[in-house]
């Protein structure tokens, strides 16, 4: 019997120990660009668990690259949508 309640208690201690580590969340550094007409910034992203998309809410005021290079257009506010796998990322963009 107290070689059961041993095996059992070392079992429940292994499980309660094995925790998943929480992964950091994406996040981009430089997440506010103020941009005047044709220039540009690259998107930093860290944390990233995969390979990343870029989508501008509103290209009038702003497109942005497959490699996450935003170029400034017209005056205005759009929203930079940034992708990996499941996680995305709304980075508000202001140009000048």
């Amino acid at each position: 019997m107290k070689k059961y309640f041993f095996l059992v208690s070392i079992i429940a201690l292994l499980i309660g120990c094995s925790k998943d580590e929480a992964k950091p969340a994406m996040r981009v550094t430089n997440n506010n660009l103020i941009l005047f007409h044709e220039g540009t910034e690259e998107l930093v992203v860290e944390n990233t668990p995969g390979d990343l998309t870029f989508e501008s809410k509103n290209s009038l005021i702003a497109s942005v690259t497959d490699e996450g290079v935003v170029e400034g257009r017209v005056r205005g506010e759009t929203t930079i949508l940034v992708t990996s796998f499941d996680e995305k990322i709304n980075k508000f963009m202001l140009n000048d």
